[in-house]
């Protein structure tokens, strides 16, 4: 049995190499779930240099339901730098395609979820439906 409680929360948030940062668990609202990668930070990609954490930005992407809640994950993601200013790779953001794809506002599982439910089950999502899931209003 698990007993720190970040390491709970870790589990159930069920995402590999993430660390959760908190819960935002507004009344009657959307429950938002911060997290941030904690895996080995990768190396620079001009020179392979371990890259310096330059900034971070929070996306709010839409993720699935959590406990019957709406849920949405605020991703702190790194914008990372390399330590040699001569080296051609000046910054960059640590992307991880298994939380969600670049400029997207779906998490990866929310999305392969939504997929499988349109395609795999033929059926088709209400119009005011796949909105609320894409837009997070009802």
């Amino acid at each position: 049995m698990i007993g720190d409680p970040t390491r709970v929360c870790e589990v159930l948030v069920g995402l590999p190499d993430v660390r959760v940062l908190g819960v935002d668990d507004i009344a009657g609202g959307v429950l938002v779930v911060h997290v941030e990668q904690s895996g080995d930070r990768p190396p620079c990609l001009g020179c392979g240099a371990l890259a310096r954490v330059k900034d971070r930005e929070t996306v709010l992407l839409v993720d699935l339901p959590c406990f019957g809640r709406r849920t949405r994950l605020a991703w702190r993601k790194m914008r990372l730098s390399c330590p040699f200013p001569d080296c051609v790779m000046k910054s960059w953001t640590w992307i991880d395609e298994r939380i969600a794809a670049p400029r997207l506002s779906l998490t990866d599982r929310a999305g392969r979820w939504a997929t499988f439910q349109v395609g795999c089950q033929g059926r088709r999502c209400p119009r005011s439906h796949a909105s609320s899931a894409v837009t997070g209003t009802p």
